[in-house]
């Protein structure tokens, strides 16, 4: 019976310290040391570079580490090199034939190509024409996928130069639906700015005007006038056209439009205009450049052209003279000119001008020429910037005479030739003089008699 009351005594002895020790601790220990917190891991350059190519987005492989130039390098080649991989179809065998599939599917990839470089490179590629830096990034991008998709849809129609009645609709309806996606895209500001850019109307107007417009706000008056005369007259309503009265109300809206722009840019920007798109002196313009000749050969050319066209003005204007007299020293006037040009642009120069220009070719047919279009020019000769001048007594009672300008391509060294012949129009029944045979190929622009 020893043992139990030893472990008695000694569990009521280990009690009694288990007690003094708890009355002895503080009300509140103090808490325990914190654990020491893992550190992050450290995330692979490799994974991060790889999710960051799978984006396809140039600030995520800026964020991997790359420096934004490779960054846009990176991304620009990886895309290159899937569009180069995509599946092609296999060639014909007859290479020799025309293959309009593949013709189509190359101007597919086109587009694709100057979608991937517009949106990688931005207007740095030298693709968006005016350029998009008047829209942030993202409508930027946003607005080139607008265009291929579109650009997309629309090559599916009118396939083999065939535009059928139900195509036109669909084509209508894309371009509607085209301009709910710019409206739902851009702000009425944006737009604006889009307009002016990219529109239609501002591509007739560079076209027309645009090299002799120095400012913006040139551009934007003649822009507003472009734009409402395009309203009225869309590209839809063309058909419309046909008829006598729809033909001579266009042509009037043309010269209003004309003189509209003459009044909104003032007579010396309009002579500015005129010169720019007067393609007599642009040819001049670029041999003079092509054989470094003094920055002053065009400007003095055209005042010799100007001194020509008033010479052969009073010659034509003399009815004293006989038709064959009249004749023989307009064409003398041409000699003259012919001399003029190689003294200025040397023999070879002068030669190859010669052939395609139109004053000299009048003045070597015996017709005297004008640097001022006159009022009533038709539509189809609004580009001209050389009109024929009829001689004297041309219009004598029961005829209409009208000079009709016929520009051939000659191949080989011959270059271009313009041919001027006047044909006669009986306007009361008698018998008109014969008319000249008409040369074959070339438009044909009929220039109006002076009003009686």
């Amino acid at each position: 019976m020893k043992l139990p009351l030893l472990l008695l005594v000694a569990s009521l002895g280990a009690n009694a310290v288990l007690l003094t020790t708890l009355a002895r601790r503080p009300a509140n220990p103090p808490p325990a040391a914190p654990t020491p917190a893992r550190p992050a891991p450290v995330p692979d350059p490799a994974e991060r570079l790889r999710a960051a190519l799978a984006s396809g987005q140039a600030r995520d492989l800026e964020a991997a580490g790359l420096d934004p130039a490779a960054a846009r390098d990176l991304l620009l080649g990886r895309r290159l090199a899937a569009l180069v991989q995509r599946p092609r179809a296999a060639g014909g065998e007859r290479w020799w034939r025309p293959d309009p599939a593949g013709t189509q599917a190359r101007d597919q990839l086109r587009r694709q190509l100057g979608v991937i470089l517009g949106e990688t490179l931005g207007d740095d590629a030298g693709l968006a024409g005016p350029g998009l830096d008047f829209l942030p990034p993202a409508k930027q991008a946003a607005l080139r996928r607008i265009d291929q998709d579109y650009a997309d849809l629309r090559a599916r129609f009118g396939a083999g130069g065939i535009v059928l009645p139900s195509d036109q609709e669909r084509l209508r309806l894309l371009t509607a639906e085209r301009e709910r996606d710019l409206a739902a895209l851009l702000s009425p500001e944006e737009r604006a700015a889009y307009d002016l850019r990219f529109s239609p109307s501002a591509a007739v107007v560079r076209a027309r005007y645009g090299e002799g417009l120095e400012t913006e706000e040139e551009f934007r008056r003649v822009f507003a006038l472009q734009q409402a005369f395009d309203a009225r007259f869309p590209a839809e309503t063309a058909a419309a056209r046909n008829d006598p009265a729809g033909r001579q109300q266009f042509a009037d809206a043309q010269r209003q439009l004309e003189e509209a722009v003459r009044a909104a840019l003032g007579e010396d920007a309009y002579a500015r205009v005129r010169r720019a798109r007067d393609g007599d002196l642009r040819n001049l313009e670029g041999l003079a450049t092509r054989l470094n000749l003094p920055a002053d050969t065009t400007g003095r050319l055209a005042a010799a052209r100007e001194n020509f066209a008033a010479a052969s003005q009073r010659l034509q204007a003399d009815a004293s003279l006989p038709p064959d007299q009249r004749r023989a020293r307009v064409q003398a006037l041409a000699a003259e000119a012919r001399t003029t040009l190689a003294q200025t642009l040397g023999t070879e120069a002068a030669e190859a001008y010669a052939r395609q220009s139109p004053w000299v070719t009048m003045l070597q047919g015996g017709l005297a020429f004008s640097l001022t279009p006159p009022a009533d020019l038709p539509v189809r000769a609004q580009g001209m910037s050389v009109f024929p001048v009829l001689p004297a007594g041309a219009n004598p009672a029961g005829a209409v005479r009208q000079a009709v300008i016929t520009e051939t391509a000659e191949g080989g060294s011959g270059g271009n030739r313009m041919e001027v012949r006047v044909l006669n129009f009986s306007t009361s029944g008698a018998a008109p003089a014969p008319n000249a045979p008409a040369p074959a190929g070339g438009p044909t622009i009929l220039v109006p008699p002076p009003r009686p």
